[in-house]
């Protein structure tokens, strides 16, 4: 993690740290790297600045947040209908910084190994916790579902797969019961 600022003379503390009096680093750049790896978890960084007549500024803080989780997988359910399949999903969750979107990706045959393989549905929009896929052929597709954090971490995936059944090529046709007529008739006599 680097943390940047815009002016330069500053003095940042260890993440959580509000005492200048100790365990400070001075620095006359503009960026700061933690010497040891930030936990998961809420951080509060401090800094104060230092003027050229060596006074002191009241202390400034920014609090980061550090998530390097994947979210947890949920489960994915896949209807197949007319030339078409329609995926639903529950169940992903991410404790530290929350769901932001899910990815789809799928492929002919077989499940794809993880949301970098496979084709990405371009027609989902990335929020819904649902997707119909239409347009397919007789043919088995595998989908993979991930959930990807406001962090950026994305998890391994949820699947399903199945088949779509053929789509209708006849027309309904109409049939009127024959008393309908007679009715009429009757009406007009």
């Amino acid at each position: 993690m680097d943390i940047r600022w815009k002016r330069q003379r500053h003095l940042p503390l260890p993440a959580g740290q509000s005492d200048l009096s100790t365990g400070a680093t001075t620095t006359t750049l503009k960026s700061f790297t933690p010497s040891t790896a930030l936990s998961n978890g809420d951080h509060t960084l401090y800094v104060q600045e230092k003027n050229t007549a060596g006074l002191w500024s009241a202390n400034g803080s920014k609090t980061v947040l550090i998530d390097t989780t994947a979210p947890v997988n949920g489960t994915v359910t896949a209807t197949a209908g007319a030339g078409q399949i329609q995926l639903n999903w529950s169940g992903f969750s991410d404790a530290l910084s929350g769901i932001a979107n899910y990815k789809v990706v799928f492929a002919t045959g077989s499940v794809p190994t993880s949301c970098s393989t496979g084709t990405v549905s371009t027609r989902y929009d990335g929020t819904s916790t649902s997707y119909t896929q239409s347009g397919l052929i007789n043919a088995t597709y595998g989908y993979r579902v991930c959930a990807i954090d406001r962090a950026g971490n994305t998890s391994t995936g949820a699947t399903a797969s199945t088949k779509p059944s053929p789509p209708e090529t006849n027309p309904p046709a109409v049939q009127l019961p024959s008393t309908v007529g007679q009715r009429r008739r009757r009406a007009h006599q």
